[in-house]
């Protein structure tokens, strides 16, 4: 997860978050907290040479999906998408993941091999959004574990990659949450 969020942060200037319910609140949460207030308004230098970082694919506003396609064609920058689902079946996921795929493809001069690479899958063992990964080739495709839902992913590679994008230490994330655990579990009920 780190390797890939450092290569898709040096490859690409945008990066869309694409996921419902835990699928993007948990990444979301971990930008509004831990990243400046105006990170996308920032120059590169200022976002740490991190890519600027937009969610979508949480509801069926086609306004607000219209709008960000409006953004990434004017920049002209590169750009490539996280997409989360763990069944890939998703309505409002897997219409936002076709929507800009097929931009994203337009935007790559649909040179396939540049769009699997700006494209990275979040997704259970099986289902739709597994199989157009093996379809694309996308070269990085992270699991979402059985038995973890949606609320319960930030600590999985469904808010770690969004996080390595952005430039969030992951490890010491994690190792904050197993200190955590630590705590709880020893600790005595009134501390």
């Amino acid at each position: 997860i780190v390797a890939a969020g450092r290569r898709l942060s040096k490859e690409v200037e945008r990066v869309v978050v694409l996921g419902i319910g835990g699928s993007h609140m948990g990444a979301r949460a971990l930008f509004e907290a831990m990243r400046h207030p105006y990170y996308n308004e920032l120059s590169r230098a200022g976002r740490d040479e991190r890519p600027r970082i937009y969610f979508e694919g949480n509801n069926v506003d086609n306004y607000a999906v219209r709008g960000l396609m409006d953004v990434l064609g004017q920049s002209g920058a590169p750009w490539g998408i996280i997409v989360v689902s763990k069944s890939g079946g998703t309505l409002e996921t897997a219409v936002a993941f076709r929507l800009f795929l097929r931009m994203l493809s337009e935007s790559c001069g649909h040179d396939m091999q540049k769009v699997a690479r700006r494209v990275v899958p979040v997704t259970g063992e099986t289902g739709r959004l597994r199989d157009l990964s093996k379809a694309l080739g996308c070269p990085d495709v992270f699991p979402i574990p059985d038995g973890v839902g949606g609320r319960f992913s930030i600590l999985s590679a469904v808010g770690l990659m969004p996080a390595a994008v952005m430039g969030l230490d992951i490890i010491k994330l994690l190792e904050g949450a197993a200190a955590m655990n630590r705590r709880f579990r020893e600790a005595k009920i009134g501390d």
